[in-house]
């Protein structure tokens, strides 16, 4: 079984256990970026939702600095890539991901691409379906794609690379022991789906873990909307990649198991704000980062009226906010400015209560923070920030501490 995990000084954690966005971080997945960058040009940038082209390799480093400050807080990370690997081991899970990968080819192509795919060991499996392979890399010279093809794939690849699956929150998220698998109805993004999928139906790590329950995949929903606020409330962000439908769906499941409250908050469709979490992050049991476009927010109370889920008009976010974290009021620290809200410097992950982890571009919106009490852990983002993400969005905590007001 392939499986890598940082270790921290910690003892292992049991995974499933996430009530809060700001308890203690004790373990997280993530996904370090490998070749898919290197394919990443100016011409199929914008098609794999990128704005622009990295440099690859100081993209890497300013992960590995990311991982450093979570292990130094006291974090277990695994690695996607080593889980993923681990899963292929399980029959099953290599059909599934193999017929996912072919599922838009048609003829020739598909048959000799699924013949070499199953040909390879299970780790060199596991980065071909993330980083890609072309046709040549393939042995498949000659066989250009006849135009039947997913979207944001390259008629020169025999497999595409998920360029975003480091943005491993969009596919995963932990609401209580509930596990929300995100952006399974994205064309450009169900692949990657696809892999955090097999990683918990098929490695031993998960599929072994006490009060893990079955994955919820509801349909127009992605990781980045969605903050676990307490045992009982959840947040969720209605804008270009979730749907109030995707929200009501959801919310039916959630309540199913426990929760009691559904707070939906739309959020402007503008490019800078492709999520909640580019726009407020938790950083402490009290206090919220938050972009100004966001303070008088209409809130949508979703609660549970025997088999039905009831929708009323709730008070603005602040307030919805507060009352969902189970506090009289929460302070609010605004994102600097326009030019650091696109640098994603709302989009903040906490390791513990008071204490994040923030892209150090984004000086003044950290000095705010510094200035309100928070400690801020600052890690290089220049190239990572190009694909739309920050710290939350590359991050997909397993375990935290319970957050006790």
């Amino acid at each position: 079984m392939a499986i890598s995990i940082h270790h921290s000084r910690q003892p292992p954690v049991s995974i499933g256990g996430v009530r809060s966005e700001i308890g203690t971080l004790r373990r997280v997945l993530v996904h370090r970026p490998g070749r898919e960058l290197d394919r990443l040009t100016p011409s199929n940038a914008s098609e794999h939702l990128f704005d622009d082209v990295v440099r690859p390799d100081i993209a890497r480093r300013e992960h590995d600095a990311l991982v450093d400050a979570l292990v130094e807080s006291g974090a277990q990370i695994l690695y996607l890539s080593d889980l993923l690997a681990g899963a292929l081991l399980v029959p099953a899970a290599k059909i599934d991901l193999i017929e996912a990968a072919c599922a838009t080819m048609i003829g020739e192509r598909q048959e000799r691409t699924v013949e070499w795919l199953h040909g390879l060991e299970p780790s060199r499996l596991a980065t071909v379906l993330i980083e890609g392979a072309s046709l040549e890399e393939a042995g498949l010279e000659g066989l250009e794609s006849p135009g039947l093809r997913r979207a944001g794939e390259d008629p020169g690849f025999a497999v595409a690379p998920l360029v975003n699956q480091m943005f491993v929150r969009d596919t995963s998220v932990w609401l209580g022991r509930d596990l929300v698998l995100g952006a399974a109805s994205n064309p450009i993004r169900a692949r990657e789906t696809c892999a955090v999928e097999a990683i918990y139906g098929y490695h031993p790590l998960f599929g072994q873990t006490p009060g893990c329950r079955a994955p919820i995949v509801p349909p127009e929903i992605e990781g980045g909307d969605l903050m676990c606020l307490s045992d009982r409330r959840v947040m969720i962000g209605l804008g270009s990649r979730t749907s109030i439908d995707g929200a009501e769906a959801l919310a039916r499941l959630l309540f199913d198991d426990g929760f009691d409250r559904v707070l939906a908050v739309p959020i402007p469709a503008q490019r800078s704000s492709i999520h909640l979490d580019c726009l407020m992050t938790l950083v402490d049991r009290d206090i919220a980062l938050i972009d100004r476009r966001l303070l008088d927010a209409p809130v949508v109370e979703l609660h549970p009226v025997g088999d039905w889920v009831a929708l009323k008009q709730g008070p603005p976010l602040p307030r919805a906010l507060a009352a969902g974290l189970g506090i009289d009021s929460v302070r609010l620290v605004e994102v600097a400015d326009q030019r650091e809200q696109w640098t994603l410097a709302a989009n903040t992950v906490a390791v513990a209560p008071g204490r994040v982890v923030a892209f150090q571009h984004n000086v003044r919106t950290n000095e705010a923070l510094a200035a309100a009490g928070i400690e801020v852990l600052p890690v290089p983002g220049e190239e990572l920030r190009r694909g739309g993400g920050g710290p939350h969005c590359l991050t997909s905590p397993l375990t935290r501490d319970p957050a006790v007001h």
